[in-house]
C-alpha cells in the first residue's frame, strides 16, 4: 500500500466521504444521519476485526495482526493510520484504520466495486438490515453516468455508511466512523462553511 492511497483515504474522510465528480440525489443526507431509535441493531459495532473503537493508535501498531491481511501504520500523517489490506473470499478490502486524537475512531475500506453484494451480505448478516438505502445518479470525471448505492446503519455510538461507488466507479467504499468524530466533523464543516466568504 502506497503513502498516496492512504492520503487519499485520509482526505476523502474530511469531513466527510466523497465519492464521484457529481452527485444527483433525490433526497438530501445530513453529515451524521438521524438515530431512529425504532431501528434495530443486529450487533451495533464496538470494534472492527478485533480492534475496538478508542483503542490507542500506538498499541494497535506496535501488537495487531489482522489474519489474512497485512499491516502498515504510518504515524507522519495526521491523523495517523494503519492501512491493512483484507483478504475476502476472492476479493480482497483495503483498509484504513484511522486514529483521531490517538484514538480508533473511524474505519474506512475499499473494495472492487463488482464486489458491492457481497460487501452489502457481509454487513447485512453482521448487522441487520440497514437503516436507510438511497439510490442517486453519479458521474465520473470522465463523464460515465452510473447509479450509486448508498446503505446506512445509525446508531447512537456508530454510524455506517456503505456506497457502491467511492472516489471511482471501479472501488466501492464504506465508513465505519463513532458518533463523536462525525459530530465533531459536522462542527468543523459548518464553520468552515461560515468563514469561506468571510
Amino acid at each position: 500500500m502506497n503513502r498516496g492511497l492512504i492520503l487519499t483515504v485520509i482526505l476523502l474522510l474530511r469531513p466527510a466521504l466523497g465519492i464521484c465528480q457529481s452527485e444527483t440525489t433525490s433526497s438530501s443526507m445530513a453529515h451524521r444521519p438521524k438515530v431512529n431509535d425504532s431501528l434495530q441493531w443486529k450487533e451495533e459495532p464496538i470494534e472492527f476485526k478485533g480492534v475496538a473503537f478508542g483503542s490507542n493508535f500506538k498499541d494497535f501498531a506496535a501488537s495487531v495482526t489482522i489474519p489474512g491481511a497485512g499491516n502498515y501504520c504510518v504515524s507522519r500523517i495526521e491523523p495517523p493510520a494503519c492501512v491493512p489490506k483484507l483478504k475476502v473470499g476472492d476479493f480482497s478490502i483495503d483498509l484504513a484504520f484511522i486514529f483521531d486524537a490517538n484514538k480508533l475512531s473511524r474505519v474506512v475500506g475499499t473494495f472492487p466495486v463488482k464486489n458491492f453484494p457481497d460487501v452489502v451480505d457481509m454487513f447485512e448478516g453482521k448487522y441487520g438490515s440497514a437503516h436507510s438505502s438511497e439510490l442517486s445518479s453519479v458521474q465520473s470525471n470522465a463523464g460515465v453516468n452510473a447509479e450509486q448505492a448508498r446503505l446506512t446503519w445509525a446508531g447512537p455510538h456508530v454510524v455506517i455508511s456503505l456506497r457502491r461507488f467511492g472516489e471511482t466507479i471501479d472501488r466501492g467504499i464504506f465508513s465505519i466512523s463513532t458518533v463523536a468524530v462525525l459530530e465533531r466533523d459536522s462542527v468543523e464543516m459548518d464553520a468552515a462553511k461560515k468563514n469561506a466568504l468571510n
